[in-house]
């Protein structure tokens, strides 16, 4: 009908390049935080910064996608944010 569905939905996996670019940990609102920035490539696809990406169990934020000047593959920018224990 139209309605926003809550929850996620989960497609096939797929072939990835995951590329891990940097990682930092700081404070943020008094609680000690870890982030991890990756890119990571895949085929070509349907894909928007609404989704997110698991990769070993981990969730991540599509921050940006990069189409190849071939069109074969795209690449996506994310990022993983967690609470430290």
């Amino acid at each position: 009908m139209g309605q926003p569905i809550k929850g996620w939905s989960e497609n096939p996996p797929i072939w990835a390049n995951v590329r891990f670019i940097s990682g930092r940990e700081f404070v943020r609102a008094d609680k000690e935080t870890a982030e991890a920035t990756a890119s990571i490539r895949i085929r070509s696809r349907a894909v928007t910064t609404d989704m997110c990406v698991r990769y070993k169990g981990v969730l991540y934020d599509i921050r940006a996608v990069l189409p190849a000047a071939s069109g074969d593959f795209i690449d996506l920018a994310v990022a993983e944010v967690k609470a430290a224990p």
